[in-house]
């Protein structure tokens, strides 16, 4: 099994980020994978990033992201700066680079809190 994340996960998870700030929401959900369209939809995106807005501010930038294969996926964790807080986007994705996961964290929360 490969251990290497695949290429170009960290500009991908990234992009994801970039995309719900611009409110492109519609434009990540498309790149879900069966699972996660099944389990969300655009709008419930939409909401959820209005629901981290509403908590921690405007974002503000994101860190260097971190990439580590996990078995059949690569997790990247994005450090994201808001204007009252710091969250943590991580991101999983499928080699044919599908979204399979997608969370945003209380950067506290993460091991070893990303920053």
């Amino acid at each position: 099994m490969a251990k290497d994340p695949f290429e170009g996960a960290a500009g991908r998870a990234i992009l994801v980020f970039d995309l719900l700030r611009e409110g492109r929401g519609k434009d990540v959900h498309i790149d879900f994978d069966e699972t996660m369209q099944q389990a969300m939809t655009a709008e419930q995106l939409g909401d959820v990033w209005a629901h981290v807005l509403t908590t921690v501010g405007a974002f503000e930038s994101n860190g260097e992201p971190t990439a580590r294969r996990m078995g059949e996926l690569t997790v990247v964790d994005v450090p994201l700066h808001f204007e009252a807080g710091e969250m943590v986007g991580r991101v999983a994705l499928t080699e044919d680079n599908q979204i399979a996961g997608l969370f945003i964290l209380d950067a506290s929360a993460v091991a070893g809190g990303a920053s």
